[in-house]
């Protein structure tokens, strides 16, 4: 029995030392091929197929390459079958469209097929006719979160890395809908035509739509491969792949220091934590000790609520934070350890321009209505006062120094062990020459109602701009595990430490062979340009940022009532400005915005007329209609029963589901009223009374079609499922009071280790 092949990378090569520049040369620009998936409602009990909008039964499938354009049907012959397995079986619209797109001209080498929203669509229908047809194909899923970030197909009788085909999502390059991001990249090209998704499927206006679509995609992404390539980038799999790919091409001219392992590591593997070991492919040696000390000092951005209820507020975002982080000097440079150093000698270290990361032990006071420190606690990440109790943990030094403000007035009662790093200013160069294409306005634009004046602002350019900028930074913190689901057919055995993912175990070998199952198989990449202290350091630097925002809000007296990572919201005016790290307003001038905040990123906003006094007004502010609304015309969202309980006028974020409504966010907002804790000051415990479920219906995750592979019931394909989501109702970021208002909670000691 031959064991199924294995996903790359073959070995785990030698961690690199450094993160190089790339010899600059022409991009390798691939072949671009996308195809499209039309589907409808199934209708299995009915006598003839439903024709109403729907996920499950697929019956067009269109190709264009850039110069052969496909449209696909099911055949005759095909209704033979039952109507879910009538588009992969012989003569099925899949089935033609996979003997088109796995031919030799379409191969890893040469292309790659796209599909908008493929991930957690297209690609989905293509996994059942993969089984189906297992005598010739075998396949892989590597995924992010829920959704395929990359389908590999190879031929049983070749060697994979000979011929091979990959099926990747154009979203995750270009995070936009497809309409939307027609209207950023083809100015000169006829926009998508809207279209009844209720019509009939054997109607001529199907090919008609579905064709537009694909070649609408094509030159999407071949406008975005010319722009990236005209700043002289490449284009990778991702938007920050790409983003990483051009710096190391243009931008990066000496090598940086990457400083995996502490100085006096003796090369074994000592976390308790190792995730190498839970998946059974530690090799008992260190993986990067430095870098595990790191990781715990990486932090996320602040979202926190720190009032209920506003009214006549002022919602103000900064100018690209990371980016203007990204401006300082980053930890790049040889690195100098301490262990328990005194806080003077710290300051001499930081006096040279060093970056350092400390791990030490802080004390919040309870006076401090707004800790500035984060600490993990449990799986969320809070901003505590400590009173008299201390806490340990791994922070930058630049955010340890608010401590010493003097609304906060904590202190740092010992150091454990000190690591600093030679500065120096990477990014620079790129961030102020890809920035420059955001820029809207003159510089002699004083205007702060100003929608935009410069001269030669390109819509595609600035969203490339903004997507390279806004995805680097991550991709230096990023984890090094990743899973590949791994179809292993009946005559082949699964890989070593490879787990089912229908969660079944097989220990009879005669067993085994007479069920497949898909696997799924561990393996950890530690890539040069992994290096956790630029990620760190930089998202320390936008909280720092968001914190000095906080402090001169307090310090001209306004109230905080809600903060989103480079947000906040407020009742007092901030002077604003255009350029790079400035604060913006978010909103419409001349208006009032009012706000329901029941947790992070679960909130309302408002926007009214200044010399509106009705309580029940859901702002009659809002001139914007829902995109479904059949009365387009009319002349404000107020005066539209329709737009009046949708998203477009209240600006609901958080409420799940496809159609989000008041209806939701009112139970929400109701469970919020009861917010209990056990005792003030002190985190609530997890229970599940305090959660609500909301109806939700989304389409069908790919892991539980492959999931079903080999059960009773299989999926064929993607299914419209009804849920429910359920949302924490119990603020625990901070104390909510009864009136509305909030204080930090308090935490105990608590190591980094633990």
């Amino acid at each position: 029995m031959r064991t199924a092949t294995l996903p790359k990378p073959k070995k785990e090569k030698r961690s690199p030392i450094f993160m190089r520049p790339t010899p600059f040369r022409l991009a390798r620009r691939k072949g671009i091929v996308i195809y499209d998936i039309e589907s409808k409602e199934a209708s299995p009990s009915l006598i003839e197929d439903s024709q109403r909008m729907g996920f499950e039964r697929a019956f067009l499938v269109t190709i264009y390459d850039g110069s052969e354009t496909l449209a696909l049907r099911n055949e005759r012959s095909a209704n033979d079958y039952p109507w879910n397995l009538r588009a992969i079986s012989p003569g099925g619209c899949i089935d033609k469209a996979m003997a088109f797109l796995l031919q030799p001209r379409y191969a890893t080498k040469h292309c790659r097929i796209y599909a908008h929203n493929g991930g957690k669509f297209d690609h989905n229908f293509l996994f059942y006719w993969l089984k189906l047809n297992q005598d010739v194909y075998r396949f892989e899923v590597v995924s992010v979160q829920s959704k395929v970030q990359r389908l590999d197909i190879w031929r049983v009788d070749m060697p994979r890395r000979k011929l091979s085909w990959s099926f990747v999502d154009s979203i995750s390059l270009i995070p936009l809908g497809l309409e939307e991001a027609a209207k950023t990249f083809l100015k000169n090209v006829e926009l998508k035509k809207s279209m009844d998704l209720d019509t009939p499927e054997d109607s001529p206006l199907w090919e008609e739509y579905a064709i537009q679509d694909v070649r609408s995609t094509y030159y999407v992404v071949q406008q975005f491969h010319n722009l990236v390539e005209s700043l002289g980038g490449e284009v990778g799999l991702t938007a920050p792949s790409t983003s990483v790919k051009l710096f190391q091409r243009r931008y990066l001219k000496e090598p940086i220091y990457r400083h995996s392992h502490f100085r006096k590591c003796d090369g074994s593997c000592r976390d308790k934590a190792c995730k190498r070991k839970k998946a059974g492919v530690c090799d008992g040696k260190c993986h990067g000790c430095l870098h595990g000390w790191i990781f715990k000092g990486y932090y996320g951005g602040r979202s926190e609520v720190f009032a209920r209820r506003g009214r006549g507020l002022f919602y103000y975002d900064i100018n690209s934070s990371y980016p203007r982080a990204m401006l300082d000097p980053m930890p790049v440079g040889q690195r100098m350890e301490l262990e328990a150093p005194s806080l003077e000698e710290v300051r001499r270290y930081e006096a040279l321009g060093h970056i350092g990361f400390l791990e030490c032990t802080v004390q919040i006071p309870d006076t401090c209505k707004l800790p500035p420190l984060p600490m993990r606690e449990g799986h969320k990440l809070i901003f505590p006062t400590t009173g008299e109790k201390t806490r340990t943990g791994v922070w930058a030094l630049a955010e340890l120094n608010l401590l010493f403000e003097p609304e906060v007035n904590g202190r740092i009662v010992s150091i454990k062990r000190a690591v600093f790093y030679q500065a120096a200013p990477v990014f620079q160069h790129m961030v102020n020459d890809i920035y420059a294409y955001r820029e809207k306005h003159r510089d002699t634009c004083e205007d702060e109602a100003c929608k935009g004046c410069k001269e030669g602002y390109d819509d595609g350019m600035s969203f490339v701009a903004k997507l390279i900028l806004n995805s680097l930074y991550g991709k230096f913190g990023m984890d090094s595990q990743r899973d590949a689901c791994l179809y292993v057919a009946p005559d082949e055995k699964a890989p070593d430490h490879a787990i089912p993912l229908n969660g079944v175990w097989i220990d009879d070998a005669e067993k085994q062979e007479k069920r497949d199952v898909i696997w799924v198989t561990p393996y950890f990449v530690d890539v040069d340009y992994m290096i956790p202290q630029i990620a760190a350091y930089i998202t320390s630097l936008a909280r720092i940022r968001l914190f000095r925002g906080f402090l001169y809000a307090l310090r001209i007296g306004a109230r905080l009532f809600y903060s989103d990572t480079d947000a906040m919201v407020i009742d007092k005016q901030i002077p604003t400005g255009s350029k790079l790290g400035q604060w913006k307003r978010e909103q419409d001038y001349g208006k009032r915005l009012d706000g329901d905040f029941l947790l992070p990123k679960l909130y309302r906003l408002s926007q009214h007329d200044l010399h509106c006094v009705d309580v029940q007004c859901k702002g009659c502010a809002m001139v914007y209609h829902h995109p479904s609304c059949p009365k387009p015309k009319a002349a404000k969202a107020k005066d539209c029963q329709f737009c009046n309980r949708s998203p477009s006028v209240q600006h609901m974020k958080g409420i799940p589901g496809k159609k989000q409504t008041g209806e939701a966010f009112a139970i929400l907002a109701d469970e919020n009223d009861t917010l209990i804790a056990e005792k003030k000051g002190q985190l609530p415990k997890r229970r599940k009374e305090d959660y609500q479920k909301i109806p939700i219906e989304r389409v069908m995750q790919h892991r539980t079609i492959l999931r079903s592979f080999g059960k009773e019931v299989e999926y064929t394909g993607p299914k419209l499922v009804r849920t429910h989501k359920a949302h924490r109702t119990v603020y625990d970021k901070r104390f909510m009071l009864d009136d509305g208002s909030s204080i930090p909670f308090r935490v105990g000691e608590e190591t980094c280790e633990d």
